[in-house]
């Protein structure tokens, strides 16, 4: 397991965290490293320079089989209507959260394994890409464009890497909890009107999981995780 993270202020929070969900699956964690693309100077070293040497002094040689972009940020989110957001925050918010893709996939392309379709991308969006969400306000274009990215990079890395994103439902994350206004009434009303009600971590990373595993024949697709969510219309049903 190799990791990054936006910056030291984080790095213990996220390698204690990984490190015991490693120790119990039986993992071990060969490197963790700063990356943080809110600044494009940061983004452009970290990519071009640092995480090639760093991937290819930890994996020796392996193969890389699964890799999983999971970062967003759009400035002002919380507090900016899409109709108020300033030119350069809708492009902080594509440039970190979609166009950070190509990046990685870019940076660590050579690292990826190349046979029989047996290295995968996985990207973390939300329903806000398709659908109009109160509160999401720019971060919506810049999902939307995260998945058009999955697609294109499906198809220029075919055949030996598949390229999917999983689009979950609302989870209780420290970036969503301060970064979303309405977060509480998103957590509700999917607890109210998804079939299964809302998803867990741990049934997201199963199905990342299953993506990153060999022959799927799955590429270029947006999964939804959201017990059902995605498919609903019209008024929450009462529960009996």
């Amino acid at each position: 397991v190799v990791l990054t993270y936006q910056n030291d202020s984080i790095q213990s929070k996220v390698e204690g965290l990984l490190q015991k969900e490693a120790t119990v699956l039986g993992h071990q964690i060969l490197g963790g490293f700063t990356c943080d693309v809110s600044s494009s100077s940061s983004e452009q070293h970290t990519m071009d320079t640092t995480l090639p040497l760093q991937l290819a002094d930890v994996l020796q040689d392996r193969p890389l089989h699964a890799i999983v972009h999971s970062l967003a940020h759009a400035p002002n989110l919380k507090t900016t209507p899409l109709l108020q957001t300033s030119m350069e925050d809708f492009t902080k918010a594509h440039e970190i959260s979609a166009y950070s893709l190509i990046s990685v996939a870019r940076a660590t392309q050579s690292f990826l394994a190349t046979d029989n379709n047996n290295s995968s991308i996985t990207a973390l969006s939300y329903l806000g890409a398709v659908r109009a969400i109160p509160g999401y306000n720019s971060m919506g274009p810049a999902k939307a464009s995260l998945e058009a990215v999955v697609r294109g990079l499906a198809l220029e890395m075919a055949p030996s890497t598949r390229v999917n994103a999983v689009s979950a439902g609302p989870i209780a994350t420290l970036s969503a909890k301060g970064g979303i206004a309405n977060f509480g009434s998103m957590l509700e009303d999917v607890n109210q009107r998804a079939p299964l009600g809302n998803v867990t971590q741990e049934q997201v990373a199963s199905t990342v999981e299953f993506l990153a595993s060999e022959g799927t024949g799955i590429t270029g697709q947006t999964i939804y995780v959201d017990g059902g969510y995605s498919i609903v219309g019209g008024p929450a049903l009462t529960q009996p």
